[in-house]
């Protein structure tokens, strides 16, 4: 996991933010003189994309494309992203997800992935990044590009400027949701689409909840967060 002296709700979304905004600098300012890398905005896009929506590296692929609203619904302090996407398990079967924006830093990432809330469907997007991805070709750029000060989940080693893979995006986003955000196990098994808890418990967290109503454990956070 990212390594903060001082955990809070958005430090992993800080680290990958500021992974990207490198990875901006060297592609796709105008000094930068290296090799660049062939539209380095669909890559940023589709890193964004795996780490807020948890998702495996082939699920942006999968038919249906994603389908993405905006809204702000009663009870909440925050605005909401609905997604309603394929997954890789089980031909047709279609994930949906409530995802809050948070905070400033994730309003940061979604308008990176949605060019400032004013693209609303990513198909063009996807079927480039599947085109592209022969030869795992997108693991290897992600893996040059992306990298940050990591504590092995397992042994606790620290990993200096360890690289970072597509999977390792949707593992950081379970730790920023269930750990730094302190959403409840049922909310992270609806948004995973998971039936139990054995992923959880392999990386040690305790969980033991079912599937639950994502929107009722958002309204629940939010009650706690204006008490304190």
């Amino acid at each position: 996991m990212v390594l903060d002296k001082k955990p809070a709700p958005d430090s992993t979304s800080k680290a990958i933010l500021t992974m990207i905004e490198r990875f901006e600098k060297r592609h796709m300012g105008e000094k930068w003189k290296g090799r660049h890398v062939s539209r380095p905005a669909d890559i940023v896009r589709y890193v964004c994309w795996l780490y807020l929506t948890g998702s495996n590296k082939r699920d942006p692929f999968l038919k249906p494309y994603p389908k993405i609203t905006k809204s702000h619904p009663k009870g909440l302090p925050w605005e909401v992203i609905t997604v309603i996407r394929a997954r890789g398990k089980g031909k047709g079967t279609l994930l949906k997800q409530e995802i809050p924006i948070f905070d400033p830093v994730e309003e940061k990432l979604w308008r990176k992935v949605l060019s400032d809330f004013e693209t609303m469907e990513l198909d063009d997007l996807f079927e480039r990044l599947e085109k592209r991805d022969k030869n795992n070709g997108l693991t290897k750029i992600i893996q040059h590009n992306f990298k940050y000060n990591m504590r092995d989940a397992v042994s606790h080693k620290l990993l200096k400027n360890a690289p970072f893979t597509p999977q390792s995006f949707r593992y950081h986003r379970l730790y920023n949701l269930y750990v730094e955000r302190g959403l409840d196990e049922g909310y992270i098994l609806s948004f995973f689409g998971w039936k139990d808890t054995r992923v959880l418990k392999s990386i040690a967290i305790l969980s033991s909840q079912k599937e639950y109503d994502q929107m009722h454990a958002l309204r629940k956070l939010s009650k706690t967060s204006q008490i304190d």
